[in-house]
């Protein structure tokens, strides 16, 4: 079985926390279509959205009452507190979420951006293989919002977004005291989908790869943490100048969308709520600081 950890933004941070909640909605859409049913999604947060698809049984809400996270334009004032960055902010998520997920039985562990959308065969991937150390993404898409196209990259993908690898739980850091309150570098890990495949490797875990287009990392006007989009839009700038015909533009048809579950956020609906955790299946908050 394969656990989605989903790492969620506070209500007090998110720049516009109407949108937070219909892009996590469409991200769930997307893991909740999935072709094989073994599998749990952990969504991680200080508040949760009022969206129907965290009621689903499938999805178990942990609220956490973390210090929030400093936001980029803030954070020259807080040079010295490393615990409240915004990136480590994620890291501790990714590992509460992680060691929820080990309790739930999961073999292998996905983290997945709260505003990317992943293919609906990847849980089938994992049950096929329960045995594998796990999977890349090195082919996937590129989506910025509103628009009728997406961008097809066609390797590496994993480099570049968040959502991209699938890894065995066991060769995940499991600490027997895992503390909450430290410094960047104390979640690397689960941080660096930059360079955890080639940890891996270096540790004599060699990952898979998907063999079919895994994820769609999407780009919007207020992306879940400060500074995401520029960054994103500038990578790709620069890989596109330097890696003609890796990056393909393609028209964003209806099997895409199927695949995906990719439709705009002002077409879902959804209306969402900064008023706490009020999915039905919230599990009771928890201190985790003195």
């Amino acid at each position: 079985m394969v656990s989605f950890v989903i790492p969620l933004i506070s209500a007090r941070r998110a720049a516009d926390w109407r949108l937070t909640g219909r892009l996590l909605a469409r991200t769930l859409r997307s893991i909740l279509a999935q072709t094989d049913a073994a599998f749990r999604v952990v969504v991680v947060c200080h508040e949760a959205p009022d969206v129907p698809e965290l009621a689903d049984e499938q999805v178990l809400v942990e609220a956490i009452d973390f210090p929030l996270a400093v936001s980029g334009r803030d954070r020259r004032f807080h040079a010295d507190d490393r615990t409240e960055i915004g990136e480590t902010d994620k890291g501790r998520k990714l590992l509460w979420g992680t060691r929820l997920s080990r309790e739930l039985g999961a073999t292998h562990i996905m983290f997945v951006d709260a505003d990317d959308c992943i293919s609906r065969g990847l849980a089938g991937l994992v049950d096929r293989d329960p045995q594998a150390a796990g999977w890349k993404i090195e082919r996937g898409f590129e989506y910025a919002e509103g628009s009728e196209s997406v961008r097809y990259k066609p390797w590496r993908f994993h480099r570049q977004c968040g959502s991209g690898l699938i890894v065995r739980e066991d060769l995940l850091p499991n600490p027997a005291n895992p503390e909450y309150d430290r410094g960047l570098r104390y979640y690397r890990t689960f941080l660096g989908h930059e360079h955890l495949a080639d940890d891996l490797l270096r540790a004599g875990q060699r990952l898979g790869t998907v063999p079919f287009p895994g994820a769609v990392y999407v780009l919007h006007e207020q992306n879940m943490r400060a500074g995401e989009l520029h960054a994103g839009r500038s990578w790709w700038r620069r890989r596109s100048a330097s890696a003609r015909g890796m990056i393909l533009k393609r028209r964003l048809t209806d099997e895409i969308r199927a695949e995906f579950q990719l439709s705009p956020v002002d077409a879902t609906g959804v209306e969402t709520s900064a008023s706490g955790c009020s999915a039905t299946n919230v599990v009771d908050e928890r201190t985790v600081h003195s």
